[in-house]
Formats: structure tokens, C-alpha cells, sequence
């Protein structure tokens, strides 16, 4: 059992994602299981995010050229060209998502027990609250707003 870094909510080793907060947990896996990135899988991630964020602004450029031309030539000739530019940046990006860096692997360690016992803080149990069900809560009247005076 592992804890999330950002909520502490539990999590299970083969959870992917925080049930509480949505945090992906590959990270925390990875570290705890002593891997890390290589420095060819870094340049290679590198390499994907520069080539996703070219595409995206080509793709905002393609559709502001072909409002521009469309909207001030009255043109669809001309916005044309605006669609080119975002069809090229679209390709892109979908070249940097599918084909030009493989996604990284994600390598599963299952932990044995004996490591599982090893690697988790001490439990410390959570105080209960009690309250007596034989008379109903009450909201003091110091904390309360008055009503506004009548105008």
C-alpha cells in the first residue's frame, strides 16, 4: 500500500491514478520501485513536448489566418491557406502523440510482503468521534445572524 503525495488518500500498487484527488501514481511507483528516467527517455520526452507545442501554435495560427482572410477579404479562397496551416500543425501534434516517440513504459514491480511490511509507515489509528444521539445538536446562538431591520 502506498499513500498519494498530494491528498494521502491509500492507494494499491496497481492503481494507476489517486481515487481521491485523480493524481497519476506512475511517478510514486517508479521512485518507490528505485527506477527512473534515462537520459535518452528524457531527451526523447523532451523532444515530444517541443514538437506537441509547435503543432499546437501552428494549429492557433492556422485558424486566426484563416478567420483573418475570411472575415476581412471575404475570401474562402484565401482561408484556405489558414486551414492549410492548421492541418500541417495538426499533423504534428498527432505525429508527436503517436508516432515519433513511443510512450514511455511503465515497468511494474509487484512488491513481496516482506518488502510491503518494510516500506509503509507505522498505522496510526484515526480517533473516532462520538456524539450522544439523545439530544440533537444545537447551533449556538452567538454564532448566528440577527434578521435586517424592516426598512
Amino acid at each position: 500500500m502506498i499513500y498519494c503525495p498530494r491528498c494521502g488518500k491509500p492507494a494499491t500498487f496497481q492503481q494507476r491514478f489517486c481515487t481521491g484527488c485523480g493524481l497519476s501514481l506512475r511517478a510514486v511507483i517508479s521512485a518507490l520501485a528505485g527506477e527512473s528516467m534515462t537520459e535518452e527517455e528524457r531527451k526523447n520526452l523532451a523532444q515530444r513536448l517541443k514538437t506537441l507545442r509547435h503543432g499546437l501554435q501552428q494549429m492557433f495560427s492556422g485558424i486566426g489566418l484563416a478567420l483573418f482572410f475570411y472575415l476581412f477579404f471575404h475570401s474562402v479562397g484565401f482561408a484556405a491557406i489558414g486551414a492549410m496551416v492548421f492541418f500541417i500543425g495538426l499533423g504534428q501534434v498527432l505525429s508527436a502523440m503517436l508516432v515519433a516517440s513511443p510512450p514511455l513504459r511503465l515497468r511494474w514491480h509487484v512488491p513481496s510482503p516482506s518488502e510491503m511490511q518494510t516500506s509503509l509507515p507505522p498505522h496510526e489509528p484515526t480517533p473516532t468521534l462520538t456524539r450522544d444521539l439523545a439530544e440533537p445538536p444545537t447551533i449556538p446562538l452567538d454564532n448566528t445572524r440577527s434578521a435586517p431591520p424592516p426598512s
